[in-house]
Order: C-alpha cells, then structure tokens, then sequence
C-alpha cells in the first residue's frame, strides 16, 4: 500500500510540473507579436514604417514592402492580442 501512494504522489508531481511549464511557456515564451504576409495587386502610397490600421485604429506597422513580378509582397506586424479576420 505504502507504494502505490509513493505512486500516486510521484504522478501527480509530474502533472503539476507539467502544467506549470506550459503556463510559464504560454504567458512569457510563445510569439508576442503577429507576421502577416500579404500579396496585392498594387500598393499604393504603402512604406516600410507605415501604419497598419482597423477601422482607423493603429494596430501594427509594415515591415516590408517588396515588388515580385505581377504582385507585390507587404510583409506586416501586428500588435499582440489583435485579431484579423
């Protein structure tokens, strides 16, 4: 008997440790920031540096702005916590 609750103990121990770590990853280690990748047609008057705004509100800035062929690639950061449709 004196083993199985060595046992149970020990299992335990490794459940909290386990939940504990992902806690610790989820709140300090994942991605605090949001790169989009867009493709447009054209991008008119769009910079590195410029705003990325919804509904007029600032949530994010360009990082790249890079002609390819027919299509043009704007890579973006966004604001952690901010969801995009």
């Amino acid at each position: 008997m004196d083993t199985r609750r060595v046992f149970r103990a020990a299992v335990l121990g490794v459940v909290v440790v386990l939940v504990a770590a992902t806690v610790v990853w989820w709140v300090f280690l994942r991605p605090s920031n949001n790169k989009v990748t867009a493709y447009f047609d054209t991008t008119v008057g769009i910079y590195s540096g410029s705003d990325v705004r919804v509904l007029g509100v600032k949530v994010g800035s360009v990082d790249s702005v890079t002609p390819q062929g027919e299509v043009v690639k704007v890579v973006f950061s966004v604001d952690p916590g901010v969801s995009l449709p």
